[in-house]
């Protein structure tokens, strides 16, 4: 199972990477955007209409396929097994609250099966 929590950190600090990216260029739009609004209410109405949340962003969507498809590559390497949406998901929950928060907002989880019944 170590190779499972290797995975696991690494994921958890990608994906951390990845939300701070999200939240800094959201940060750089208000700013850039904020004299056109007469209060912080209509900036953020703006931005709600205007961005997708961050967990629909292109940045957490790679990180989070990503490692879904590195825990299925562990299990068909017989390392052991963990279910890829307990990986991705539940195991945020609790130490990463505010990342389990954001991945648990997704509208769906953007995995596929292919013809073969493999993740893609």
């Amino acid at each position: 199972m170590k190779e499972y929590e290797t995975l696991f950190n690494e994921y958890v600090r990608e994906l951390t990477e990845a939300v701070k990216e999200e939240e800094e260029r959201l940060k750089r739009i208000r700013e850039i955007n904020r004299n056109k609004f007469d209060t912080e209410e209509e900036l953020e109405n703006f931005i709600k209409e205007r961005f997708d949340p961050i967990c629909h962003s292109g940045r957490v969507i790679a990180v989070f396929r990503k490692y879904w498809l590195e825990c299925n590559k562990l299990n068909e390497a017989n390392i052991g097994y963990v279910n890829p949406e307990d990986f991705t998901v539940d195991w945020l929950s609790g130490r990463h609250e505010s990342l389990y928060k954001i991945v648990t907002d997704m509208a769906y989880y953007p995995i596929g099966i292919d013809e073969y019944g493999n993740y893609c």
